[in-house]
């Protein structure tokens, strides 16, 4: 067996390494700002969204606000001397974000509160109006942009299916994304 001198060059190459000057030329450069823009994306453009919502728009006939979109039908709120509480919107039902059954579903919930932030930002006046609370101890709120319910104008925009409380029907036939 032949052994190397200790201080005999080696022969084997080294790794071509990227340095600061060319890491542009570097595929997983790309990669990981794709990763980063999507969580941001996914992350903070709806929370800045959502506080936008909170300072901007005061509820215009009460002291209550919405704090954010938390899906199509639920929001959070905060009304002095309830505190901050979860608020299901009536009259509508919307795709589920957080426990879809499939991709489609989860689409058409993203697509619904993107409409109902868009909704929120546009209004000059919001109206809350309490109406008790569901099974999940949910506030059950009916809420009003500019004189009209937001529950019929998601309906009417078709992100939405018109809801009185019976049996829920499923989102995942027909819409592919």
């Amino acid at each position: 067996m032949l052994r190397r001198a200790r201080f005999a060059p080696s022969y084997r190459r080294r790794p071509w390494r990227y340095s600061r000057r060319n890491r542009f030329l570097d595929p997983r450069f790309y990669l990981k700002t794709i990763v980063v823009l999507g969580v941001m994306g996914m992350f903070v453009l709806p929370f800045l969204a959502d506080a936008y919502v909170a300072v901007a728009k005061p509820a215009h006939d009460s002291r209550c606000r919405v704090l954010s979109v938390t899906d199509g039908d639920t929001v959070k709120v905060y009304c002095p001397g309830y505190g901050f509480e979860s608020a299901r919107l009536v009259g509508l039902d919307t795709p589920e974000i957080f426990s879809p059954k499939c991709f489609s579903e989860w689409a058409r919930g993203t697509v619904a509160s993107w409409k109902l932030r868009q909704m929120l930002w546009t209004a000059d006046a919001l109206s809350i109006e309490r109406r008790g609370t569901d099974r999940y101890r949910r506030v059950l709120v009916q809420l009003s942009m500019d004189g009209e319910r937001i529950a019929d104008l998601m309906v009417n925009s078709g992100v939405a299916r018109a809801y009185d409380g019976s049996k829920r029907q499923g989102w995942c036939d027909g819409w592919l994304v």
